[in-house]
């Protein structure tokens, strides 16, 4: 294998986890984001003072944000293709956009 397949499987990996993290997954906030926002929301506490609930949020926000640039640039990397800086700020952008827009819509949704 050469080094574009390497770069190929390394993309299918971090896609993986990407979609693992991100909100497409449907089963990824009970076993993944929550546990995992807990966790960073609890060692930060410890670092800063700041509440472990408003940490909570912003940890569980940041994992879906990480997790959808993570499928962005793992799908780049899968596809043959290296994106560039301006690619992953776009996907970054989009990641924060659609996590908003997500949250606002289960907002309105559940009352």
């Amino acid at each position: 294998m050469g080094f574009g397949g390497v770069r190929r499987l390394a993309g299918v990996w971090i896609a993986g986890v990407g979609f693992i993290l991100s909100p497409l997954s449907w089963w990824n906030d009970l076993f993944v984001n929550v546990p995992l926002a807990l966790v960073i929301s609890k060692v930060l506490s410890m670092l800063i003072d700041v509440s472990v609930s408003r940490l909570f949020v912003v940890s569980y926000w940041v994992t879906n944000v990480v997790g959808l640039l993570l499928l962005a640039v793992g799908g780049g990397l899968a596809s043959g293709r290296r994106p560039g800086a301006r690619e992953v700020c776009v996907g970054l952008v989009m990641s924060v956009v659609y996590t908003v827009l997500a949250v606002a819509l289960l907002g309105v949704i559940s009352g």
